[in-house]
């Protein structure tokens, strides 16, 4: 994927009087197909970036001529960078479908200006963004255009299990896991494998178990890959837990309990012969 700002496309119209004194007007020349090797033959102009707190600003040093009337487009950065496409879903920001996404690292030196973003991938109009404020060596992450072609679906549920059993004067103290669990399933309706990045959501008292090995973590999110064969489906279930405990008294207890408790081996014979 390449990304760029959209290059200006100027139309010029030159007149001239017929012979009844009217004027009339040539056509526009076609418009160029944007291109990086486009973009690259535009001389930038030197500039160079200070921080002034939450502000910036571009020094240019290289002097430019604007003609009276006219107005003209200045190349301010001119670089190419490494960058990659994801297949991010967030339910939260866009249900069922993952949003194409430009990631890429500032290493131009500048500060990058908020504004709008073309996206060309292979030299084809592919989608636009709005380019965030980013920092000197920032991540920019630019989403640019919804994947129809896959399609999530989500289920959730929780459940208690017992983790232990113990004996404290004249109650049971029980330790349960509090279990939360979310199950993603994709579906890809393209001839091409797609591999999609699940952003789960992070639980702050949770951990995560029997669950795969997340790809990226952020402060809020666990982001998961999944690949979904062509024409095929893939699914991801994500479970996390917490230990709690809670008391009941011994005198409320049934034998047929203390015997399921026993048999389980939550509960020792020593205890259980203890109680009866």
């Amino acid at each position: 994927a390449m990304a760029m700002m959209p290059a200006a496309a100027p139309a010029s119209f030159a007149a001239a009087p017929d012979l009844r004194g009217m004027e009339q007007a040539k056509a526009a020349p076609p418009r160029r197909r944007i291109s990086a090797e486009a973009v690259a033959t535009a001389t930038p102009v030197t500039v160079a970036s200070a921080d002034l707190g939450e502000l910036f600003e571009y020094t240019i040093a290289t002097p430019v001529t604007v003609g009276r009337g006219q107005s003209a487009m200045v190349p301010i950065v001119s670089s190419r960078l490494a960058a990659r496409k994801d297949l991010l879903y967030n339910a939260s920001k866009m249900p069922t479908h993952p949003v194409a996404t430009l990631r890429l690292r500032n290493v131009t030196g500048l500060t990058l200006e908020r504004g709008p973003l073309t996206v060309l991938e292979n030299g084809t109009y592919a989608g636009e963004a709005l380019l965030p404020f980013t920092a000197a060596g920032a991540e920019l992450v630019a989403p640019y255009a919804v994947e129809l072609g896959a399609k999530v679906h989500e289920e959730s549920g929780a459940s208690r299990e017992l983790a232990s059993l113990r004996l404290s004067g004249y109650y049971l103290i029980f330790e349960e896991w509090d279990i939360h669990w979310r199950a993603y399933q994709v579906n890809n309706s393209t001839a091409r494998p797609l591999t999609l990045l699940i952003e789960h959501p992070r639980s702050g008292h949770y951990e995560v178990f029997a669950a795969p090995e997340p790809a990226e973590q952020t402060a809020e999110h666990l982001r998961f890959a999944v690949t979904a064969p062509a024409h095929g489906e893939a699914a991801l279930r994500v479970q996390e837990r917490r230990l709690v405990s809670r008391r009941e008294e011994i005198r409320r207890q049934s034998a047929a309990a203390l015997q399921d408790y026993l048999s389980h081996g939550w509960l020792d014979r020593r205890a259980h012969n203890q109680i009866l």
